[in-house]
């Protein structure tokens, strides 16, 4: 069934989003017989995937519809997904790597013998190019591994053990170049090709708190990161080059002020202008290279912000209950408030 966005103050709110926190967003125009399409996992399992439409190309009225097209459901949740050879793989909280079957709405294991990839959850996965294995995917684990698989044999070919210490939060990935967040406020970054005795190289942050995102910059001299105590920093693999960071997403009261997390980080296409979005849910526009802010969106609701994705036009923003991260104990009547997806024009 076809619905149109709702309009709510600039923001066009979509429907049929899932209730249950957001874990990944994904646009993608790849999947087979579909157009230009939002994939957003979550953790109560599902897998939705949105068709983006647009009429004649009028910008000027921004008249666009996003519509619910296929929605999966599995028995564990999702935490990551991407898209490789026009199929969908996603990873799961019990360190599963699945292919999404659309025809079907049915996931497959990825692997021949069935087996679970990682002791812990598949927090981030990315498509890979292996020599003589050219469809591959990187499967990062918060288990501290970091899996290179080949989706047409449907086996391991490749799985890198770091050392005991510290967990794998988070990761991003180019053609060059992986970049791994661990608790810490460490990083470590592997050139490619990926070598199974390599460890990569492991540095610590500018910043001093957890770092909740990482985004490797578009001209891939260095990185973006953000931190729970409202900063961002931008850094330079070579070092040469000024390293510089910024404070966003706090609430300045007359004798106080409030510091949110920065959850999220996303680069508009092939610039040097990005997207934070934070706990406080809202969302701010940055130039990196004047250093200024562009713009700031007005809280889009009493959710926080937790994923961004940027396309050319206009940007996806995810806002999901988080209060759970912050509460000194966990009981069974937590009340959580229900997530939401938003498009919102450049």
């Amino acid at each position: 069934m076809m619905n149109d966005l709702k309009k709510d103050a600039g923001k066009l709110l979509i429907p049929d989003t899932p209730d249950d926190y957001i874990s990944d967003l994904v646009l993608s125009d790849e999947i087979v017989d579909l157009g230009k399409c939002l994939l957003v996992t979550a953790w109560d399992g599902t897998l939705s995937i949105y068709e983006i439409n647009s009429e004649n190309g009028d910008r000027a009225n921004y008249n666009k519809s996003v519509n619910l097209i296929n929605r999966g459901q599995y028995e564990n949740p999702i935490i990551c997904c991407c898209v490789v050879d026009f199929n969908i793989y996603v990873g799961t909280v019990q360190g599963e790597i699945l292919r999404y079957d659309v025809a079907t709405s049915q996931f497959v294991s990825v692997l021949q013998t069935q087996e679970d990839l990682a002791n812990l959850a598949i927090c981030k996965v990315f498509p890979y190019q292996v020599s003589g294995s050219p469809s591959c995917l990187i499967c990062v684990s918060w288990d501290r591994t970091i899996s290179v698989v080949d989706i047409t044999k449907g086996t391991v070919i490749m799985r890198i053990r770091l050392s005991e210490g510290s967990k794998i939060l988070t990761a991003d990935c180019d053609s060059n170049q992986l970049i791994i967040v661990e608790t810490g406020h460490r990083l470590r970054l592997f050139k490619f090709p990926l070598r199974e005795s390599d460890e990569g190289k492991s540095f610590n942050s500018a910043l001093k708190y957890q770092i909740r995102d990482v985004k490797i910059l578009p001209d891939s001299k260095g990185y973006i990161i953000s931190s729970i105590d409202g900063r961002v920093a931008v850094e330079f693999f070579n070092g040469s080059e000024k390293q510089f960071a910024f404070r966003c997403h706090r609430l300045d009261l007359k004798d106080t002020q409030f510091v949110f997390p920065v959850n999220t980080l996303a680069f508009c296409p092939d610039s040097s202008k990005v997207l934070t979005g934070g706990s406080d849910g809202t969302v701010s526009y940055w130039n990196l290279e004047t250093r200024r802010k562009l713009k700031q969106f007005p809280k889009f609701n009493s959710n926080s912000v937790v994923k961004l994705i940027c396309d050319k036009d206009e940007f996806y923003v995810a806002t999901s209950d988080d209060s759970f991260k912050t509460n000194a104990t966990i009981t069974n009547d937590i009340d959580l408030q229900p997530s939401s997806l938003y498009m919102v024009p450049l």
